[in-house]
């Protein structure tokens, strides 16, 4: 999933981490959008850890 999680983009992550039946994410990338790309892969970490989710995170640009 590629994203730059402000509010739009975190909701649709938490959407997505709530029905594992339904979709399979396998990773996330960030970019800068919303948010610096600090605090956007900032966000995104914390939702991975919050859904206790096994997936890398990575910072794009």
């Amino acid at each position: 999933m590629d994203c730059d999680p402000g509010i739009d983009d975190a909701v649709a992550l938490c959407l997505a981490a709530a029905r594992p039946d339904a979709f399979d994410i396998v990773g996330i990338t960030t970019v800068a959008g919303n948010q610096t790309i600090e605090k956007v892969t900032e966000n995104a970490l914390r939702l991975v850890d919050f859904y206790k989710l096994d997936i890398p995170v990575a910072k794009g640009a």
